[in-house]
């Protein structure tokens, strides 16, 4: 979902978890009937870590996982059945990816979004003074995406309480590293930050105080930093450039705010992530999915009558080829068997040399292209970075629901450019980039942001109005 005017599609998850088994009983398969667009087939080899989550139709009735040559097991009885839908309203946690369904009357937070969903022949009406979107219909069941206001509101409270049934809590304080954008983020959640870069900490949530005491330890010394500020003001430490080596944060009395920093030179910072590239007989050779022109480059492989000669997955993380030409998306897996390789490989060169036809190679987070197959002469897309969307990502999770219309602006004179230029993705985090409330510390980072956007868009538009 994105944040424009018009009702947002939407589409309901099921999440099934990495199988806990152990590698030689992942040879089975499981079966969701409920699936969208009917019943669905997932190998087991085919779950990553991270799980898959699979659409299905909204209904009243529970969602069965079947299992077919697996063996029982406590996972396979966790998941063969999800709860179905209240015929009342369900409350959803929203993000960039959705959000999981809230328990029975766990509480919401003031400050956040929810999505509510419902039966259409029990419709809810929210109250005009809370800002909601609506989603679009959908097999009788619609719904809105709710903003609670950031401050206690006795009317809104009584509402929730009524209708959704839950009570609202205050957002607990929270330590969020504001400046800079972090280099990456360790296993156990510490975020590891240039040397050469001011680092600025902030708070977020949590009950008024006018005085707040942060304790960090660095260098094997716990020092200590009080802030006196008005009840309604931002509290912000700064810190200056850090020497390398490990940061420990906290606010005193409130352990469970805290915040872990790992300072290292550039050179030092660079993660070493799981690579998915596709080998080919073209003079491109080895073209990795996550890097910058890869489109291009096996476009032009394509082009010039190419093959793939080889597809590199680490063990265990999947991707799939999604084309018109196949009844249902294939998939490959690191550490599949040859010969279900090999007779997938033949089926992607198939496509590849029908340069007409669209195809798409999807691996999650590793990284994913689409070749839209032959078109008159134009001038393409204009695709985002990796690294601007890694910024914008970092900076919309430090953000408030809100509505900012300084922001606001600066998306519709892109938009009025021609945001059909830009590919989803992109098109997805302009829109929540511009329309949520952030720190005024990060005011630099979403400006430079938005710069570039616009930059790139409107360069775009002006190579179309010189094309013949």
């Amino acid at each position: 979902m994105d944040g424009s005017d018009a009702p947002h599609p939407w589409q309901l998850q099921v999440h099934i978890p990495e199988p806990v088994l152990p590698e030689e009983l992942r040879s089975g398969r499981l079966l969701i009937r409920q699936a969208l667009g009917g019943t669905r087939i997932i190998p087991l080899r085919s779950i990553q870590s991270v799980g898959i989550r699979v659409a299905v139709s909204p209904q009243l009735l529970p969602y069965k996982i079947e299992g077919i040559e697996v063996e029982e097991s406590d996972w396979m009885n966790r998941i063969s059945v999800v709860p179905a839908l209240s015929s009342q309203a369900n409350v959803f946690h929203t993000g960039l990816n959705g959000g999981r369904r809230l328990n029975d009357k766990e509480p919401i937070t003031w400050g956040k979004s929810y999505v509510l969903l419902w039966d259409e022949a029990n419709p809810i009406k929210t109250p005009v003074f809370l800002h909601s979107q609506e989603l679009n219909l959908q097999d009788s069941w619609i719904g809105q995406i709710v903003y609670l206001p950031k401050t206690y509101d006795s009317v809104v409270a009584k509402w929730v309480l009524s209708v959704l049934g839950r009570p609202i809590i205050p957002q607990q304080r929270t330590l969020i590293l504001m400046s800079p954008v972090p280099l990456n983020e360790l296993a156990d959640g510490t975020l590891v930050v240039p040397t050469d870069q001011e680092v600025i900490i902030g708070t977020m949530g949590g009950q008024p105080k006018s005085t707040l005491t942060l304790l960090f330890t660095g260098e094997g010394i716990t020092r200590k930093i009080q802030l006196v500020k008005a009840d309604d003001m931002p509290c912000v430490f700064r810190f200056g450039h850090l020497n390398d080596g490990m940061m420990h944060l906290w606010i005193e009395n409130e352990p469970d705010c805290a915040l872990h920093l790992l300072a290292r030179t550039s050179e030092l910072c660079h993660p070493s992530f799981p690579k998915v590239s596709l080998v080919t007989s073209g003079s491109e050779n080895e073209i990795f999915l996550h890097a910058d022109g890869s489109v291009k480059k096996l476009q032009n492989v394509r082009d010039s009558g190419g093959y793939l000669t080889q597809v590199n997955l680490p063990p265990r993380v999947s991707m799939k080829v999604v084309s018109s030409e196949f009844d249902e998306p294939l998939e490959l897996t690191g550490g599949s068997d040859d010969e279900a390789y090999e007779r997938t490989l033949a089926f992607i060169n198939e496509v590849m040399h029908k340069k007409e036809i669209p195809i798409t190679f999807d691996a999650g987070a590793f990284g994913n292209l689409t070749l839209e197959g032959s078109t008159p002469k134009s001038v393409g897309q204009v695709r985002m970075s990796a690294e601007w969307r890694r910024k914008v990502s970092w900076v919309l999770g430090l953000s408030e629901t809100g509505w900012n219309r300084h922001y606001s602006v600066i998306h519709r004179l892109i938009r009025a450019a021609d945001h059909t230029f830009m590919e989803r993705l992109d098109i997805r985090l302009l829109r929540m980039l511009s329309q949520k409330s952030s720190p005024p510390e990060l005011d630099g980072h979403v400006i430079n942001l938005l710069a570039e956007c616009r930059r790139l868009v409107y360069e775009r538009v002006e190579r179309g109005r010189t094309m013949p």
